[in-house]
């Protein structure tokens, strides 16, 4: 499980590599969760996500 926020650079720049591990890892018993932790919610998470994709 990876706590994060669009606001926070750390975060972000880890994000490439935690979707690399992710993808590595697919075809395995694996979950990988990552929490949102910013005030706006989805309205601010999804819009980023579809940018960094």
């Amino acid at each position: 499980m990876n706590v994060w926020a669009t606001w926070c650079a750390p975060c972000i720049k880890e994000m490439p590599v935690l979707n690399e591990v992710a993808a590595k890892y697919k075809d395995r018993d694996v979950a990988f969760v990552a929490v949102a932790v910013d005030e706006e919610g989805a309205s601010k998470v999804e819009p980023f996500l579809k940018r960094e994709r």
